[in-house]
């Protein structure tokens, strides 16, 4: 699991609150499979939305989510394990980039919509529906954070 970590501060500076906290998503491994395993609320879209920047309907669209009213039409109004899946993935990337950006959320998001020529023109974002984009993805981040662009 990728986790950004809480920066050290001197007694003058508050905490720099990681991704996670800002997402109130815990830090266990096993306690986030429970959450995905139950499905995320409708509400962690919103909130991955709030964070990053990126609008709740690109998120439902490169993530093929389902639409507010078809999920308030389910049982249990929630999403399910794969689709769950899919915003964790999503935050896993988001988490990538941020690191990437050095802390630039901007920029981040900006790169995360735009199409990319090492990932087939897609954008990031667009890759995250298949396991496979995922981790395209993420060698991708990694390759960049180590300079090696081809």
């Amino acid at each position: 699991m990728i986790v950004a970590t809480t920066e050290t501060c001197s007694p003058l500076q508050p905490p720099v609150m990681t991704l996670w906290d800002e997402l109130n998503l815990p830090a266990a491994d096993d306690a986030i499979l429970e959450l995905i395993h139950r499905g995320f609320e409708p509400a962690m879209v919103k909130k991955v939305g709030q964070v990053t920047g990126l609008a709740d309907s690109l998120i439902r669209q490169a993530l093929n989510l389902p639409s507010p009213a078809a999920l308030n039409r389910r049982k249990h109004k929630r999403f399910t394990t794969a689709e769950s899946d899919r915003i964790y993935s999503l935050i896993i990337v988001v988490s990538a980039a941020f690191s990437l950006y050095e802390g630039n959320r901007e920029a981040a998001c900006q790169w995360l919509k735009n199409p990319c020529l090492a990932l087939g023109m897609y954008s990031p974002i667009e890759s995250l529906c298949t396991f496979f984009g995922l981790q395209q993805l993420l060698g991708l981040i990694h390759r960049l954070e180590h300079g090696v662009y081809c």
